[in-house]
C-alpha cells in the first residue's frame, strides 16, 4: 500500500483505504477503482490522503508504467499545494 495525496490520484488507481472511516464516507464499497474524473473529485471532496494498492491498479491511463511495472505519481503543482493547505 502506498499513501498519496488525493491530488495525485489518477484514473486506473485502486483506492484501498481512506483517511476517514469508510462508514463516514459516501462510498458504498471499501476499496474501488478510480474510473472517471468524477471519482477523483468525489474522493478529493472528503479526503486529504488515501492508500492505493499498486497490485490492484489497472494497466491503463497511467496508473502503472507498462515498461517498468512501477506505479508513478505526478508531483503536486504549486496551485495544488496551496489548495491542500488548511486556511486559517
Amino acid at each position: 500500500m502506498i499513501k498519496i495525496h488525493v491530488y495525485e490520484l489518477k484514473i486506473g488507481m485502486f483506492i484501498s483505504e481512506l483517511d476517514i472511516p469508510w462508514e463516514a464516507s459516501p462510498f458504498l464499497l471499501q476499496g474501488f477503482d478510480i474510473k472517471t474524473p468524477a471519482d477523483i473529485k468525489a474522493v478529493q471532496d472528503v479526503c486529504d490522503y488515501v492508500m492505493i494498492d499498486p497490485v490492484r491498479q489497472k494497466l491503463i491511463h497511467g496508473g502503472i508504467s507498462k515498461k517498468t511495472n512501477k506505479h508513478f505519481c505526478m508531483p503536486l503543482s504549486n496551485q495544488q499545494r496551496r489548495m491542500s493547505k488548511p486556511v486559517r
